[in-house]
């Protein structure tokens, strides 16, 4: 009994380990010389780079909270362009680029940004170029319609590829689908360094992501 009881006292405590907000990303073993961490958090000169590029069959689950609010910063895509797949924050609001946005859908506060929010992302491909984008936050979910570019360039995650448009955030997980295929399943972590980025559960080749930026992410 006393040992029954000793496994479900761990049990719960690894469960506040991992509940953040809407989201609970599970506590996976990585590899040795890396250690899953409950976040990394940008402070506007930290980014990742990954190898995929995003287009009309891209979806994505992003969950994050918002550090700090200042118009025209990226949380994650492609170019500061309307033909390019990013998403983003500009006039208090939640953007995606590429022919849709969320100011217009959601009326009124529903697409204004909440500093110290942990929101969830979710962006579904529907038929032809278009897409359903879900924002989750606080027990509330609003979805739009939103078009999904296929402009040449790789994602990057914590800001645009072209500089300036770097966010304050803590990402605690990413997923990224092509075609319907699971191409990215990543968690927060550190390395043996303590150096703070992204570890990509799929694959087996390249599947650490660290800073391409200045400075280093916060853990």
């Amino acid at each position: 009994m006393a040992m029954k009881k000793l496994m479900l006292s761990l049990v719960a405590a690894c469960a506040a380990l991992v509940g953040f907000g809407s989201y609970v990303q599970a506590w996976r073993g990585l590899p040795a010389g890396y250690t899953q961490v409950e976040y990394i958090e940008s402070t506007g000169s930290q980014y990742i780079d990954t190898d995929i590029v995003p287009g009309t069959s891209t979806a994505v689950d992003f969950t994050f909270n918002l550090v700090a609010y200042e118009s025209g910063k990226a949380f994650f895509g492609q170019k500061w362009s309307n033909n390019y797949y990013l998403f983003n924050e500009q006039s208090d609001k939640f953007y995606f680029h590429g022919g849709g946005d969320l100011k217009n859908d959601l009326a009124g506060d529903y697409g204004k940004v909440i500093v110290g929010n942990d929101y969830r992302c979710q962006i579904e491909p529907t038929e032809s170029n278009s897409g359903t984008l879900t924002l989750t936050w606080g027990g509330v979910t609003r979805s739009c319609t939103v078009t999904l570019s296929a402009g040449s360039g790789k994602m990057r995650i914590f800001g645009s590829t072209d500089s300036g448009h770097f966010s304050k955030i803590k990402v605690y997980g990413m997923k990224i689908w092509q075609g319907g295929e699971l191409v990215a399943d990543l968690v927060p972590a550190k390395d043996s360094n303590g150096a703070g980025g992204l570890y990509n559960l799929v694959g087996e080749e390249n599947n650490w992501l660290g800073n391409s930026g200045s400075d280093a992410f916060l853990l």
